[in-house]
Protein backbone atom coordinates (compact mmCIF):
# COMPACT_ATOMS: atom_id res chain seq x y z
CA UNK A 1 0.00 0.00 0.00
CA UNK A 2 1.58 3.60 -0.89
CA UNK A 3 1.93 5.63 1.82
CA UNK A 4 -0.87 8.63 2.05
CA UNK A 5 1.09 12.37 1.30
CA UNK A 6 -1.83 14.15 0.48
CA UNK A 7 -4.43 14.67 3.09
CA UNK A 8 -6.36 17.60 2.50
CA UNK A 9 -10.22 17.87 2.69
CA UNK A 10 -10.24 19.24 -0.70
CA UNK A 11 -11.02 23.30 0.12
CA UNK A 12 -7.26 23.83 -0.28
CA UNK A 13 -5.96 24.81 -3.92
CA UNK A 14 -3.69 21.84 -4.14
CA UNK A 15 -2.43 20.70 -7.52
CA UNK A 16 -0.61 17.56 -8.75
CA UNK A 17 1.30 17.89 -11.81
CA UNK A 18 3.43 15.46 -13.33
CA UNK A 19 7.70 15.98 -13.75
CA UNK A 20 10.36 13.63 -15.17
CA UNK A 21 12.70 13.11 -11.90
CA UNK A 22 16.87 13.82 -12.50
CA UNK A 23 17.01 11.70 -9.49
CA UNK A 24 15.69 8.95 -7.18
CA UNK A 25 12.89 11.07 -5.13
CA UNK A 26 10.52 9.36 -2.19
CA UNK A 27 7.48 10.44 -1.34
CA UNK A 28 7.05 12.99 0.67
CA UNK A 29 10.19 14.63 0.01
CA UNK A 30 10.51 18.38 -0.42
CA UNK A 31 11.53 18.94 -4.12
CA UNK A 32 12.77 21.55 -6.98
CA UNK A 33 13.56 21.93 -10.72
CA UNK A 34 17.02 21.74 -11.35
CA UNK A 35 18.20 23.30 -14.91
CA UNK A 36 16.97 20.72 -17.20
CA UNK A 37 13.48 21.46 -15.83
CA UNK A 38 13.74 18.10 -14.10
CA UNK A 39 12.61 17.07 -10.58
CA UNK A 40 15.32 17.01 -7.49
CA UNK A 41 15.76 16.71 -4.30
CA UNK A 42 15.59 20.04 -2.34
CA UNK A 43 18.79 20.35 -0.11
CA UNK A 44 20.90 23.23 0.73
CA UNK A 45 24.02 22.06 -1.01
CA UNK A 46 22.23 23.52 -4.27
CA UNK A 47 23.72 26.44 -6.39
CA UNK A 48 21.75 29.53 -5.79
CA UNK A 49 18.03 29.76 -7.09
CA UNK A 50 17.73 26.35 -6.80
CA UNK A 51 18.25 25.60 -3.07
CA UNK A 52 15.99 28.52 -2.00
CA UNK A 53 12.87 27.18 -3.48
CA UNK A 54 10.18 24.68 -2.95
CA UNK A 55 7.94 23.45 -6.01
CA UNK A 56 6.19 21.19 -4.48
CA UNK A 57 6.14 17.15 -2.46
CA UNK A 58 6.61 13.99 -4.00
CA UNK A 59 3.32 12.20 -4.32
CA UNK A 60 5.29 9.14 -5.30
CA UNK A 61 8.75 7.40 -4.97
CA UNK A 62 10.15 7.68 -8.36
CA UNK A 63 14.11 6.72 -9.75
CA UNK A 64 15.91 9.02 -12.88
CA UNK A 65 14.43 9.54 -16.05
CA UNK A 66 10.53 8.13 -14.65
CA UNK A 67 7.84 10.79 -14.07
CA UNK A 68 6.33 11.41 -10.33
CA UNK A 69 3.77 13.72 -9.67
CA UNK A 70 4.15 16.46 -7.01
CA UNK A 71 1.49 17.95 -4.59
CA UNK A 72 2.00 21.92 -5.25
CA UNK A 73 0.06 25.20 -3.86
CA UNK A 74 0.01 27.02 -0.26
CA UNK A 75 -2.02 25.66 2.71
CA UNK A 76 -2.02 22.26 1.50
CA UNK A 77 -1.74 19.42 4.45
CA UNK A 78 0.84 17.08 3.77
CA UNK A 79 3.18 14.01 4.87
CA UNK A 80 6.54 15.71 4.45
CA UNK A 81 9.80 14.42 5.19
CA UNK A 82 11.30 16.93 8.38
CA UNK A 83 13.69 16.74 11.06
CA UNK A 84 11.81 15.91 14.96
CA UNK A 85 10.44 18.94 16.42
CA UNK A 86 7.54 20.14 17.87
CA UNK A 87 3.95 21.89 15.92
CA UNK A 88 3.74 25.18 14.98
CA UNK A 89 7.35 25.59 13.78
CA UNK A 90 8.43 27.07 10.15
CA UNK A 91 10.52 24.77 8.29
CA UNK A 92 13.19 25.45 5.84
CA UNK A 93 15.36 23.08 3.22
CA UNK A 94 17.75 21.27 5.09
CA UNK A 95 21.38 19.61 3.99
CA UNK A 96 19.33 16.67 3.55
CA UNK A 97 17.79 15.14 0.13
CA UNK A 98 14.48 16.14 0.52
CA UNK A 99 14.37 16.48 4.18
CA UNK A 100 13.17 19.72 5.78
CA UNK A 101 14.56 21.54 9.59
CA UNK A 102 13.23 24.02 11.45
CA UNK A 103 13.95 27.63 10.44
CA UNK A 104 15.91 29.48 12.96
CA UNK A 105 16.57 32.37 11.25
CA UNK A 106 14.79 34.30 9.20
CA UNK A 107 14.84 32.86 5.55
CA UNK A 108 12.35 31.35 3.16
CA UNK A 109 9.68 29.35 5.22
CA UNK A 110 8.74 25.90 2.91
CA UNK A 111 5.66 24.44 5.65
CA UNK A 112 5.08 25.01 9.29
CA UNK A 113 4.82 21.51 11.15
CA UNK A 114 1.64 20.62 12.42
CA UNK A 115 1.95 17.97 14.77
CA UNK A 116 4.40 17.32 17.26
CA UNK A 117 6.89 13.99 16.42
CA UNK A 118 9.27 12.30 18.08
CA UNK A 119 11.24 11.43 15.33
CA UNK A 120 12.51 12.75 11.79
CA UNK A 121 10.47 11.29 8.93
CA UNK A 122 6.86 11.57 7.90
CA UNK A 123 5.05 14.45 9.62
CA UNK A 124 1.89 16.68 9.07
CA UNK A 125 2.53 19.82 7.14
CA UNK A 126 0.37 22.46 5.78
CA UNK A 127 2.44 24.12 2.55
CA UNK A 128 3.84 27.78 2.77
CA UNK A 129 5.89 27.84 -0.59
Amino acid sequence: MATDILMNDGASPARILPFVCAETITAGNAVTMNNSGELTNANTSLGAGFKEYVIGIAMLTATSGNFNSIITGRGVLCKINTTSGNAGKALKVSATDGRLEDNTALGHTVAIRIEDNGAAGLNTCLTAY
